[in-house]
């Protein structure tokens, strides 16, 4: 071959790699021991390239990755991208590999290439994905540690002048609390490493927000998410090492990267407004160390544009400003970014867990005459699934998820989905509607899975190509069951499943979230009934729908020899709409919380708000949820009653959320790790089974009106140096408390419980002046006064009697008008 040939064939070879990569992700799940003791993990990644990429070449990066026994790669999706310049086309593909490992040692796979898609900066540049592999036997689960599961459409696309939000798919399947970021080019987590103009991103909540962006090019994003136990616990190896993980719990700021708002509150608007919650959001209290649009985050925080990046890689000239535009078209126009903080956000106390990547690219296309959904913009109709809904499938049984879109301004021409191995689609186009059905069936080695499946409509009208949002849902599979029934009422839901759907499952070994909550049955079901409110069912929300999920889980007991954890995992949901004639008994007063555990027999937890210092004056449960003025003091009692004497309580932390679920990912923290973190709290003398305290009163600002008081609680022997009880308060700085389990396993205390009530809700300024009013009223002037509106009502109603109707239309006040 001559010189002139291998020369043109190498610049083919790096044309054909040149600017095709759209994104990729990672994710594992540990599948047991082999017969020599070894692990086995299934490792899960997806990727997209101009082309199919049919093979793996993920590298071992750190610690003992084991080898591969298995390898299966296939199409997912793929179709035009609509911009000539990428190629014109991409393919996604997903692969499963099968590692055997000796150890349970941590270990990181990477894999990095070039080039990523023509993008806003660049014409093409490399690309990295690190993923840190942990499977080490948790503490909490006595199961070895699992992945967060992830993925996303590799490529979205977004018109110039409509805001977007992007939910980012964050499930984890032990329950930990995951974390979304950008990744760091000095941890080897990505090359590109830029955090885009106009797109802000939730770390806490994973939503990646669309504002506005200037370039009309797609934006490549490079995140990586990490789980948290919610709790400390320890991962142990088989070498005998111990590591222990601890919650978030270090405060700190976020920053938004993009333009500045047009506007801001003025200093009034925060002084009437000012609360906890606006302290938070705007000038924050001094105990938290920083003030609004002062000094930035210290060296080791991630900070966009300063992370190192590699020798070779020249940086786009984009330095930050801290210059303001007054008007909207200023600040559009400019391409400068300039970083203010927003709300406060947990950073790690130590490492995660695990660490996955979540590579894609946004396209932002030309604006557009209408943003409004169903339009231009594809818009999904039932039976589509919901963003983040749950999906039960059985092995070697086919799972149908049905997809429905329209636009009236353009013709639905494709959806495009990612999901696993052996996924298909089929889709019907009749002009402005679409619909598809997606199928799959799990195999025995997926049993046990939480897969995701993510999906968009898309539509075209002349040349101009438009997304409809991202959905997502998980898929978990099981053996055969899934003949359940879900019935919901006003304040209740309850699950019936029927026996016959799992077969060979012991229905003593059912849970639901909260261990304390088992199902009964009957000759031919097995049925869980429970308040909205109760057995840690979780309350979410959307612009429309109040949305409560529980979920049964089998478990294992003592000494069994046989595992039955994750054969039965079935989440089930009810949804209730905002709007509507829905009687919202869940917000009552909350009765006692009965538990019973081994050692301490059967003990309860009463929660309740009291009318002063005193605490000789509870209120009325009737009068739930309780209004409070802004700042005048809330006064609170927990009192433990157990069959057992000499036991004493021990309120290891308190928070305060707008819905009933501790682990919302917008919170106050009042108490914690036994500290007292608010500086308002007065804690008064009580006995050992009482805890009673007080707190200023406080409101959520914005779309949330209430305000929930949620606590974890422990029940000790009484006098038991060893005890949570008697270590008191934990200062997160401070060494780590060693827990002895040989005396945990004489039941010197209890396991943690979470007890909540409420709500609170802010009474109005209105409310106020004029209950202030009336009681400074002599009584016969009220008299008067009534007798005059009487009067003049009467009057009134007359006039408006004989008069003609008005063609003006009158509605409520909106009811955050304070």
């Amino acid at each position: 071959m001559s010189a002139c040939t291998l020369l043109l064939l190498l610049v083919s070879c790096s044309g054909a790699l040149a600017s095709h990569f759209y994104g990729g992700t990672l994710t594992f799940t540990p599948k047991g021991r082999n017969p020599d003791g070894s692990f086995r993990v299934d490792i899960r990644y997806k990727q997209t390239y101009e082309s199919c990429y049919l093979w793996n070449e993920w590298y071992c990066h750190s610690g003992d990755c084991g080898y591969d026994s298995r390898f299966e790669v296939a199409e997912v999706d793929s179709g035009t991208s609509g911009v000539s310049y990428y190629g014109g086309r991409w393919c996604t593909s997903e692969a499963l590999m099968t590692k055997d490992i000796q150890s349970n040692q941590p270990f990181e796979m990477w894999k990095t290439g070039c080039c990523w898609i023509y993008n806003s900066l660049s014409y093409g540049a490399p690309w990295a994905l690190l993923t840190h592999v942990d499977l080490g036997i948790r503490s909490d689960t006595r199961e070895p540690n699992r992945s967060p599961v992830t993925a996303v459409l590799p490529f979205i696309r977004i018109p110039q002048n409509c805001p977007r939000r992007l939910k980012l798919l964050a499930h984890d399947p032990d329950k930990d609390q995951v974390r979304c970021r950008y990744g760091t080019a000095n941890s080897n987590e990505c090359y590109y490493c830029h955090h885009h103009t106009g797109f802000y991103l939730d770390e806490n909540s994973c939503t990646l927000t669309y504002q506005y962006n200037s370039i009309q090019n797609a934006h490549a994003f490079e995140i990586v998410l990490e789980d948290f136990p919610r709790q400390q616990i320890t991962l142990s190896y088989t070498d005998g090492t111990l590591s222990r993980k601890s919650p978030l719990v270090t405060r700190h700021k976020r920053w938004y990267y993009g333009p500045m708002p047009t506007q801001f509150p003025t200093t009034s608007e925060a002084t009437t407004t000012q609360s906890w919650w606006n302290r938070l959001i705007s000038t924050p209290a001094p105990y938290w160390g920083s003030q609004l649009y002062s000094t930035p985050s210290p060296w080791w925080w991630n900070q966009p544009n300063t992370s190192p990046a590699p020798y070779w890689w020249n940086q786009p000239g984009t330095t930050a400003t801290t210059s303001t535009t007054s008007t909207t078209a200023q600040w559009q126009q400019s391409t400068t970014t300039t970083p203010f903080p927003t709300t406060h956000l947990h950073a790690p106390s130590t490492n995660p867990l695990s660490k996955i990547p979540l590579h894609f690219a946004i396209q932002v296309d030309p604006a557009v005459h209408s943003c409004t959904e169903g339009e231009l913009l594809p818009q999904f109709l039932p039976p589509t699934p919901r963003n983040g809904e749950f999906r039960n499938a059985s092995v070697n049984q086919e799972l149908e998820i049905r997809l429905k879109a329209t636009a009236t301004q353009s013709w639905v021409n494709n959806f495009i989905i990612s999901g696993p191995l052996n996924i298909t689609k089929y889709n019907t186009i009749s002009g402005s509607d679409g619909e598809s059905l997606i199928r799959w069936t799990p195999t025995e080695n997926d049993l046990g899975d939480h897969v995701p499946i993510c999906f968009i409509a898309e539509s075209q009208s002349g040349s101009s190509i438009f997304h409809s949002e991202m959905r997502c849902i998980i898929v978990t599979v099981g053996h055969t069951y899934g003949k359940a029934n879900v019935i919901c009422n006003e304040n209740t839901m309850t699950v019936e499943l029927e026996k016959s759907s799992i077969i060979g499952l012991h229905e003593d070994h059912l849970r639901l979230n909260d261990a304390s909550c088992t199902p009964t049955s009957n000759s031919t079901h097995v049925i869980a009934a429970m308040s909205l409110s109760s057995c840690g069912t979780i309350l979410e929300e959307d612009a429309d729908n109040l949305i409560f999920k529980n979920e049964i889980t089998s478990y294992d007991k003592l000494g069994d020899v046989i595992t039955r954890k994750h054969q039965v995992e079935i989440g089930f949901s009810c949804s209730y709409p905002k709007k509507g004639n829905v009687s919202l008994e869940f917000r009552a007063h909350k009765i006692p919380f009965v538990f019973t555990e081994k050692g301490f027999g059967k003990f309860t937890y009463q929660f309740e708000f009291f009318h002063s210092d005193l605490f000789d004056r509870m209120v009325d449960p009737n009068t739930y949820p309780v209004e409070v003025p802004l700042r005048e003091m809330l006064y609170m009692e927990i009192k433990a009653t157990s069959s057992i004497a000499n036991t004493e309580l021990f309120v290891e932390s308190c928070r305060a959320t707008p819905v009933d679920d501790p682990n919302y990912h917008i919170f106050y923290d009042i108490f914690e790790n036994g500290c007292t973190i608010d500086e308002t709290v007065v804690v008064y003398p009580s006995n050992p089974s009482d805890f009673k305290f007080g707190i200023e009163a406080f409101t959520f600002i914005g779309e949330h009106e209430e305000v929930f008081i949620s606590c974890s609680v422990i029940l000790c022997v009484g006098g038991n140096p060893f005890s949570r009880c008697s270590q008191g308060c934990i200062n997160a700085t401070a060494a780590p408390v060693v827990h002895h389990h040989h005396r945990r396993a004489v039941a010197t205390e209890t396991v943690r419980h979470y007890i909540s009530q409420g709500p609170l809700r802010l009474k109005k300024s209105t409310d106020i002046t004029v209950s202030n009013m009336s009681l400074s009223l002599n009584m016969n002037l009220v008299f008067i006064a009534a007798v005059l509106l009487v009067t003049v009502g009467i009057v009134c109603g007359a006039v408006i009697y004989t008069a003609k109707r008005s063609k003006v239309k009158y509605q409520p006040l909106p009811s955050t008008d304070f």
